[in-house]
C-alpha cells in the first residue's frame, strides 16, 4: 500500500492481516458500431490509450498492486444465420457486428481501503471519460477476496 496523502493508514487497521480485497474495473469503448464504418477507430484507440495511461497513473498515486491488460474483440456472426440486429459490414462471409477495445484494471488492496478505492477509481474512469469523450457508458466492476502473500527480490 502507497503511503500518500490520499489514502494515509489509519493506526487501527491491522496490517499483520493477509487479508485484501481484489478490485476488477473492466472498461471498454465501442469502435464499430452498426451505424458506423471505421470512421475514428484510430482516433478513438489512441484517446483511450491516453486515457487508459491517466487513469492507470492517477490509481498508483493511490495504491500499489495496480496491473491492467488490453483487449481488441470482434464479434462476428454468420451470414446464413437469422439475425435482428444490424450488421455493418461483410468480411468473408460473416457479418461484423462490433469491434471494441476494452481493458481489465486489477487493483489489490487493504479490505479497511476497498471502498474508498472503488470510489476513488468510480471518479477518475468517469473524469476521463468526460475529458477524451470515449462514449463509455457501462464500466463492471467487480469484488473479489484473495489473501497476501509477497517477497522481496
Amino acid at each position: 500500500m502507497n503511503l500518500d496523502s490520499n489514502m494515509n493508514l489509519d493506526s487501527n487497521m491491522n496490517l499483520d492481516s493477509n487479508e485484501r480485497v481484489i478490485w476488477n474495473f473492466c472498461i471498454g469503448i465501442p469502435i464499430l458500431k452498426k451505424d458506423e464504418l471505421y470512421i475514428d477507430a484510430d482516433s478513438r484507440k489512441e484517446y483511450f490509450d491516453i486515457a487508459i495511461y491517466e487513469i492507470t497513473q492517477e490509481l498508483t498515486k493511490i495504491t500499489d498492486g495496480l496491473t491492467y491488460q488490453k483487449c481488441y474483440g470482434t464479434w462476428m456472426q454468420k451470414e446464413n444465420t437469422v439475425n435482428t440486429v444490424n450488421t455493418v459490414n461483410t468480411v468473408n462471409n460473416t457479418n461484423l457486428i462490433e469491434r471494441n477495445y476494452s481493458v481489465t484494471i486489477s487493483i489489490i488492496v487493504l479490505p479497511e481501503k476497498a471502498n474508498e478505492v472503488y470510489n476513488e477509481a468510480r471518479r477518475i474512469i468517469s473524469d476521463a471519460n468526460i475529458t477524451y469523450n470515449l462514449g463509455i457508458i457501462h464500466v463492471q466492476a467487480m469484488k473479489t477476496f484473495g489473501y497476501e502473500s509477497n517477497f522481496i527480490l
